[in-house]
């Protein structure tokens, strides 16, 4: 629906607190699509990949320091962040160093392939974000 426009979320139908249905009208004279609500939704079927998305942020904190300023003060805070995530099951094919993009996320290279026999998952880490072009 991504590529379709905006959608108006008509009914939704939830059975033991779980959402079964979504009615959705489209809207396509709708094109304002910063002001526009985003869900990413995923069908949960077993075939699903778990995975970790890794983000690294900046290591200075400061983007531009002074000259008597000592880059030291500016370093030693969080720069990793890890989101674990419920991935469609194609993300099962990728190789070592694929580079893919997650709608809404960025895009990321594969550091491990899916193992399904293992319990470690897949991981990938951000090449760059959505909003630095």
């Amino acid at each position: 629906m991504i590529n379709w426009g905006n959608m108006l979320v008509d009914h939704i139908s939830r059975s033991d607190n779980k959402v079964t249905e979504v009615s959705l009208k489209p809207v396509l004279d709708d094109t304002d699509f910063k002001k526009t609500v985003k869900l990413t939704w995923l069908a949960d079927v077993p075939e699903n990949i778990p995975a970790v998305a890794v983000h690294y942020d900046n290591i200075i904190s400061k983007a531009v320091l002074g000259k008597d300023e000592d880059f030291k003060s500016y370093i030693g805070h969080q720069t990793v962040f890890e989101t674990e995530l419920i991935g469609d099951p194609s993300l099962g094919s990728l190789k070592k160093g694929d580079i893919i993009q997650l709608q809404r996320r960025g895009y990321f290279i594969c550091d491990s392939p899916y193992q399904p026999a293992r319990f470690v998952a897949s991981c990938f880490n951000r090449k760059f974000d959505m909003n630095d072009y």
